[in-house]
């Protein structure tokens, strides 16, 4: 089940299983996909929860997480619930960090269910082992608008354009984190008033630090691809 909100999937070059829209032939930042393929996308409100009390409506003091209409959906749609501390991220904000942080064009980019589950992945930098024999590896950043799932940031072999395929990336990520930029790397909660901020500073830190260990690593498995391989039959 591809579990996307409407069409608001986008792919690079490479088509998608469930055929839903066609993949995109020139690279698209994620703002550009946001504003030209999803219509512009949605906000996210919090608004304040009220009970009738002695005959009056009166503030709780706790707030309602609310999508606005969205291209696929003219309703507005609840999220959850959550009090004062909770500062919702926009998609369109999230959009432009990582723009500005990643520096690369989106690879795969979605909303899931009714736009509450949102991600963006990016190609890592990849290098051959031998002609022809590259190795892949992609960044994601995984938002939810509620109060359950906050932002989190990973890296897997998996390239995610549904719902199936994102769950698969974010699995095998929490079993093969190794502290050291590959696997489960950050998670952010929407108490943290300064969330996109730190979502930003950690996707650029993931990039750099993916650019300086391809450059490594294709040196070292360059090398190994030249020396001949010996035992103690050959020797």
């Amino acid at each position: 089940m591809h579990n996307v909100h409407g069409q608001m999937v986008y792919s690079f070059e490479k088509p998608m299983w469930h055929s839903l829209t066609e993949p995109s032939l020139v690279p698209m930042t994620a703002e550009g996909i946001m504003i030209q393929r999803f219509g512009g996308g949605f906000p996210i409100y919090t608004r304040p929860i009220t009970v009738e009390l002695n005959g009056k409506q009166v503030e709780t003091g706790d707030f309602a997480i609310v999508r606005g209409k969205s291209p696929y959906e003219d309703s507005e749609r609840v999220f959850g619930y959550c009090t004062d501390r909770f500062h919702p991220l926009q998609p369109i904000e999230i959009a432009r960090e990582f723009d500005s942080k990643v520096l690369e064009p989106a690879e795969t980019m979605a909303f899931l269910g009714h736009g509450e589950d949102m991600f963006i992945s990016w190609k890592m930098p990849s290098f051959d082992v031998r002609v022809g024999d590259e190795v892949e590896s992609y960044g994601i950043v995984r938002t939810g608008f509620d109060t359950l799932n906050g932002a989190r940031l990973f890296t897997s072999i998996y390239r995610p354009v549904c719902s199936n395929t994102i769950t698969m990336a974010e699995n095998w990520a929490k079993t093969n984190a190794d502290g050291n930029g590959k696997g489960s790397i950050w998670k952010g909660r929407g108490v943290n008033k300064n969330l996109l901020r730190d979502l930003g500073y950690w996707m650029a830190h993931v990039q750099e630090g993916a650019l300086r260990n391809a450059s490594l690593m294709q040196s070292l498995f360059g090398r190994l691809a030249e020396v001949p391989i010996k035992n103690d039959e050959t020797a």
